[in-house]
């Protein structure tokens, strides 16, 4: 030791860590679990006060284990090794801090430190295409999960929409495996990767917000919907797509027919293609209604033309009520659901199959079923 022993000299003096197998040195007052890697050594400064130690213990506490070994210790003045305590990290705002004091994790090698780690999740998904991998997903391209992507897709919305806070976390994540899974193929031919997908996210996200990260105003949400659409456009602009084919570009031509419909209808008012007020729209579900009665004893054809005008009205009549017509039809769905499955409990109460019972006696139960929601 010699007197020109500097910060970072003292540190690894003090804990007894070798340098070279990479270490981070953080800030107990600004750093957070983005900045923490389990597989280096790490050291945090400026450890004060009781609560410091605890805003520290609350954040390693996302990525380590309660009982992981915590060393605490103060910077020697003299060549001394300096006095260092070791508590489990769930007992380290226990102990007195009455000045500056550092806290020492060791790297660890065990994998399960890095569970809650994104680059952790797609070595994973690196590893089970590899090789040495999964056979099932070794075999897997774009076309053959297709379906396992819209599948996904609509579990997690079916979590969303009945408030299944459990089923929401397992069912987004199943979507992130398939998102990181249509990555990993085209890294493997050699597009690009899911950094590159996160670049440009970050990039589209920072540009489409100038009234975030610029110098536009957007008092009220519409405001800002304005701005992404002008950002839209100027991007297209930079990037040299300044041909349009027609105002109803840009939707996706698998997208379920309810939902088209309804952007199809707001793309087309965006440019004055639209009933000035309810009372027309309602004229025209009241007219495509009548054509539908009419087609009924006709043609089957006639009558899927004459079917899908009135939902197509119907879908507008949803648009001006500010309503999601997908939305509105699922929580449809799962009423009706509900409702029925109360008429099936209660035959089942009675020792009753559907061939022993009426529609009156069910319509009794449906009203049971509705006046219990």
């Amino acid at each position: 030791m010699t007197g020109s022993e500097n910060f970072l000299e003292r540190v690894v003096r003090l804990f007894g860590f070798d340098p070279l197998e990479g270490f981070q040195l953080l800030d107990a007052h600004v750093f957070d679990r983005e900045q923490l890697r389990p597989r280096l050594h790490t050291v945090i400064a400026r450890v004060e006060s009781p609560d410091t130690a605890a805003r520290v213990r609350q954040t390693l506490l996302k990525v380590y284990p309660e009982d992981y070994p915590a060393a605490v210790g103060e910077m020697p003045d003299g060549p001394g090794g300096g006095h260092i305590r070791t508590v489990p990290l769930g007992e380290l705002d226990g102990l007195p801090f009455g000045g500056p004091a550092l806290v020492y994790l060791k790297a660890g090698r065990d994998d399960r430190l890095r569970r809650t780690s994104f680059d952790r999740l797609y070595e994973i998904v690196g590893i089970l295409r590899s090789p040495q991998g999964c056979p099932w997903d070794r075999a897997q391209t774009h076309q053959s999960i297709r379906q396992n992507f819209i599948e996904e897709t609509f579990e997690a919305l079916e979590a969303i929409d009945t408030g299944d806070v459990s089923g929401m976390r397992e069912e987004l994540g199943d979507v992130l495996l398939q998102i990181l899974l249509h990555c990993r193929m085209e890294e493997e031919a050699g597009t690009f990767d899911v950094y590159d997908v996160l670049g440009e996210l970050n990039d589209k996200l920072i540009f489409r917000h100038p009234h975030v990260f610029g110098e536009a105003a957007a008092g009220n949400p519409e405001e800002a919907l304005r701005n992404w659409e002008a950002m839209k456009a100027e991007e297209k602009r930079r990037k040299g797509d300044v041909s349009r084919g027609s105002v109803l570009d840009g939707i996706p031509k698998d997208l379920p027919a309810l939902p088209r419909a309804f952007k199809l209808q707001k793309k087309a008012a965006k440019v004055g293609f639209d009933w000035p007020d309810l009372s027309g729209v309602f004229a025209k579900i009241e007219e495509e209604l009548a054509e539908l009665k009419t087609a009924a004893g006709q043609s089957p054809e006639r009558s899927r033309e004459e079917l899908g005008d009135l939902l197509f009205a119907v879908v507008n009549a949803a648009r001006f009520l500010h309503v999601d017509p997908e939305e509105a039809l699922a929580r449809t769905n799962r009423k009706f659901a509900e409702r029925f499955r109360h008429i099936e409990r209660r035959l089942a109460e009675s020792g009753r199959t559907f061939d022993q019972t009426d529609l009156a006696e069910m319509e009794t139960w449906w009203s049971e079923a509705k006046a219990r929601e």
